[in-house]
């Protein structure tokens, strides 16, 4: 059992990380023999998509530009579950977050897992989930998710108010690090590969 999950805060402490790593916790409980593979994307050098199509119109299927995204397909395609892990900013996940899904575009769709799930992670600013307008990214991750041929299988959002956003309030919050724990032990994996 394989899980690739992306970090997409620029902060490897902040509330979405907290997320993570309890969420994390909980998979490793109930599958401990999973193989866990867990990527800062703040750390990665990682460019924008050119919108060349060589990806789709070349002889490989994967991206011609080999900055570290390339070593990371294979991971991504083979993986059962892909977590993202992102804050919303401006209403949509972080740009390090946008900027890796665009290049999964150049991965190669031949070569996905067949039962792929995706998880969402998110936390925000803001009294409520309109007011965040994390809809509008839940929506997108959704179609992403179907354009891969994967099922959208769990989601957590946690807010924050803004006078706190720079202290990791979710580091703080028992009520959301258990909730994301317990979805962690929840997940099923389909292993049909």
């Amino acid at each position: 059992m394989k899980i690739f999950a992306i970090l997409g805060s620029p902060n490897k402490k902040g509330s979405t990380a907290h997320l993570l790593e309890n969420y994390l916790k909980g998979v490793r409980e109930t599958h401990p023999e999973a193989k866990i593979q867990e990527i800062f994307l703040q750390n990665q050098n990682i460019g924008y998509c050119k919108g060349c199509q060589a990806c789709k119109t070349g002889k490989s299927n994967r991206c011609v530009f080999k900055d570290d995204i390339y070593n990371l397909y294979q991971d991504f395609e083979e993986a059962d579950v892909f977590v993202i892990a992102s804050p919303i900013y401006w209403y949509d996940v972080s740009a390090q977050t946008k900027t890796f899904i665009d290049r999964l575009y150049g991965s190669d769709f031949n070569n996905m897992h067949p039962n792929k799930q995706v998880v969402l992670l998110s936390s925000y600013a803001g009294k409520t989930i309109e007011e965040a307008g994390i809809e509008s990214a839940i929506s997108v991750i959704k179609r992403i998710a179907d354009f891969f041929g994967a099922k959208f299988e769990q989601k957590y959002l946690v807010g924050t108010s803004s006078k706190e956003y720079y202290d990791s309030p979710v580091k703080h919050n028992k009520t959301a690090l258990n909730e994301a724990y317990e979805l962690g032990k929840q997940l099923r994996l389909e292993v049909t590969k």
